[in-house]
């Protein structure tokens, strides 16, 4: 069944989602939010793609910048009918970057990167 869910929200994008099925796609993206915030909220598909970087931190709880990043770019594809694939980007760690940006002298940013899961 999740193969089937993935296929016809990538070809079919969010907006005929309801708030089960949005909560299902959060759950395939490994975005932790409680189901119930999604029903008080009504965030269904059409509410979900609309959602900005301060929704996600005001009314999800995804605190950290990075993670509201991907999830904003994550919901980019899904409305582009991309599918759930991940974008042709490195895929590092905070603590990768963060050793990267010691060996090209721009460890003082090391915190911040650590502080946003960037």
């Amino acid at each position: 069944a999740t193969i089937a869910f993935q296929t016809q929200v990538a070809t079919e994008g969010l907006d005929g989602l309801d708030v089960a099925e949005v909560a299902e796609v959060l759950h395939m993206l490994r975005i932790p939010v409680p189901r119930a915030v999604l029903e008080t909220e009504e965030i269904c598909g059409v509410a979900l793609a609309g959602l900005t970087e301060a929704d996600m931190q005001s009314v999800l709880a995804i605190d950290t910048l990075g993670a509201r990043r991907r999830f904003a770019n994550a919901l980019k594809r899904l409305i582009n009918r991309q599918g759930f694939g991940q974008p042709p980007t490195l895929p590092w760690t905070p603590e990768q970057v963060c050793a990267w940006l010691a060996e090209v002298g721009l460890g003082a940013l090391q915190a911040g990167f650590r502080r946003e899961a960037i």
